[in-house]
């Protein structure tokens, strides 16, 4: 020991034979400078920079039992947090973990992670924004999957659906598998015998329609894009119309089903009651009706009434007028009627009958009088 420092015969501090100064109690100074190079310093007091170092500032494993070793170090423009293991741990007053990682490199955090953007660190050219537009190479879900606003495939892209749509209507349609409320799914099989088909329909309806200024709906009998497929069936294709490129096939006409046969009687004088018409349709009805014929002028048909009188069969409400919420009811309150010409066939037929068993009688009066 070279110099005492003493008060009331007790020693308060002390220079030892190294040159330390040691202290009973604690040093104070307003500047603590490194003493071969002044560069370095402690200035506990300084509102600018407090510490100045070279080096790294190292811990030992006694703070807390069984904590590993560990340092802090500025090197290269860098500062690192380096442990034994690689691990480190930021916590809170209580001693709680609110963030760490472990020895493979991966952080854990007990709230959330924030920040304006995310970009994947090999490739940035992959991120999420969460508030704007976000890039990811794919995104798979086991659950349920919420969109609160647009969801674009962009083109030339392949939007693949491998389970069910379904809707959330009411509540009720939250199937999970092919049902009355699953809108569309694919059947099982496979590229041969029975083809899996995509079975698109709904239990309580579907609603189907083009603007007829864009062709309307049409159906083809292949892809619409598998080469130059036909269209064989169109709604609004320019115009209001039904086309079908062939013939259809409806109902049946097999006599094995039908039962309880009379003949149409007097048939010419039923088919005297009728009458043929050219005519124009009504202006005013079509706009209060909301009808919009196919040829507004020098229309021809009969008289849906004159034909319900000698053939009600033939005549049904018309189509305009079908109320689709209240079966059998009519929309207007007016009961339209509508002709089904086809029907009109049988009486057309047994008249022409009738008029040639007439003409028959005619000749042979005829050839008796010759």
């Amino acid at each position: 020991m070279i110099c005492q420092f003493r008060r009331n015969g007790g020693d308060k501090s002390y220079i030892d034979n190294d040159g330390r100064l040691l202290g009973q109690v604690d040093a104070r100074a307003p500047l603590f400078y490194e003493e071969s190079n002044t560069a370095y310093y402690l200035d506990l007091g300084s509102t600018g920079t407090a510490l100045k170092m070279n080096g790294s500032i190292v811990m030992s494993t006694q703070a807390w039992t069984g904590e590993i070793a560990g340092k802090i170090q500025y090197h290269s423009n860098q500062w690192y947090f380096l442990s034994t293991q690689g691990i480190f741990h930021f916590r809170n007053t209580s001693g709680t973990n609110l963030i760490y990682s472990d020895a493979s490199g991966n952080i854990f955090s007990t709230g959330s992670f924030r920040a304006p953007i995310f970009y994947d660190s090999s490739d940035t050219g992959y991120y999420v924004d969460p508030a704007s537009t976000s890039n990811l190479y794919a995104l798979t879900t086991n659950s349920t999957t919420t969109f609160n606003s647009t969801v674009v495939q962009h083109d030339g892209q392949v939007f693949r659906q491998e389970g069910i749509f379904t809707t959330n209507t009411s509540g009720q349609n939250t199937n999970s598998s092919p049902g009355a409320y699953s809108f569309g799914f694919q059947e099982s099989g496979a590229w041969s015998s029975p083809y899996p088909d995509l079975i698109v329909g709904y239990h309580t309806g579907l609603q189907l329609g083009g603007h007829k200024s864009y062709n309307g709906t049409r159906f083809y009998n292949d892809h619409p894009k598998n080469g130059s497929p036909t269209m064989i069936f169109s709604v609004g294709n320019g115009d209001d119309h039904i086309r079908a490129t062939s013939n259809i096939y409806a109902y049946t006409s097999d006599k094995r089903l039908k039962e309880n046969f009379r003949p149409i009687e007097n048939a010419v004088d039923k088919v005297k009651a009728l009458g043929g018409f050219i005519f124009d349709w009504r202006e005013d009805m079509m706009a209060k009706y909301e009808f919009e014929p196919d040829q507004k002028k020098d229309d021809a048909g009969v008289i849906a009434q004159d034909v319900i009188k000698v053939m009600p069969a033939a005549v049904q409400r018309a189509p305009f007028d079908y109320d689709p919420n209240k079966k059998g009811h009519s929309k207007s309150g007016e009961e339209f009627m509508t002709v089904q010409y086809e029907k009109m066939v049988p009486l057309l037929i047994e008249a022409i009958k009738e008029q040639q068993e007439q003409i028959n009688q005619l000749k042979k009066l005829l050839e008796e009088k010759q």
